[in-house]
């Protein structure tokens, strides 16, 4: 969403604007801010403190898919491809982040261990006119009875899973760009999200692939998949 409307994303605590957030948004000089998430995950204090500066409008819900969907519903009008990953972790989607940025798609969070995905999820499939499901994970991640409702529904489906997150990021990436398609590539940590959350905002821009690695040493599918596309 942020790659879509071209912005940043941004980190903050939940109970206070950090200074050089704070100065950062005031350098960009943003005609709107969106808060992701409810008071619990940003509080009001932010809120106020950010209405300071520019208009403001808060994308959340009662979970995390709730809010992943107001999110997608309130920038994304149409799209014929659809990212769908596990909300239970954050790798996948990550590493789904910079091939939806190259293709103005969203990604979705599930609940990856259910059956089924909720009556919201597939209304909002058929409201942007999706008709190609690109699956982040393998079904340890995102069931097999989530990709079968879904092809059930209509959509082609396609999985993307490797036996780690590391492969799965690897094969999200040769799937979706070819050798040279890119001249940049990002590459963060695949212990925690804050840093491929910030860059996968940028990569989406771009529309660059963004990989998750080991922290000291680059994983054999990555370094393979980096090699091949030729950044």
């Amino acid at each position: 969403a942020a790659a879509l409307v071209g912005g940043p994303l941004l980190l903050t605590p939940s109970a206070n604007v950090p200074t050089q957030v704070r100065a950062e948004i005031e350098r960009l000089e943003p005609r709107t801010i969106y808060i992701l998430g409810g008071t619990g995950a940003v509080s009001q204090s932010v809120e106020s403190t950010l209405r300071g500066i520019a208009p403001v409008e808060r994308l959340g819900g009662t979970t995390r898919y709730d809010t992943g969907l107001a999110i997608v519903n309130a920038i994304f009008s149409s799209s014929t491809t659809a990212f769908i990953a596990t909300g239970r972790t954050f790798p996948d989607a990550l590493a789904a982040a910079g091939a939806a940025g190259a293709k103005d798609a969203p990604v979705i969070l599930v609940d990856g261990m259910g059956n089924t995905v909720p009556s919201s999820t597939l209304a909002t499939l058929q409201r942007l006119g999706v008709q190609s499901v690109a699956i982040a994970g393998a079904s340890g991640a995102v069931s097999n009875g989530i990709a079968n409702q879904l092809s059930s529904a209509g959509y082609a489906v396609s999985r993307f899973g490797g036996a780690d997150r590391y492969e799965t990021a690897a094969l999200i990436n040769n799937a979706f760009f070819s050798s040279a398609s890119t001249n940049t590539m990002f590459l963060a940590t695949g212990k925690d999200f804050p840093d491929g959350l910030a860059g996968g905002a940028v990569a989406g821009r771009l529309g660059a692939p963004l990989y998750v690695t080991d922290p000291t040493c680059v994983p054999a599918s990555v370094r393979t998949s980096i090699i091949a596309l030729a950044p």
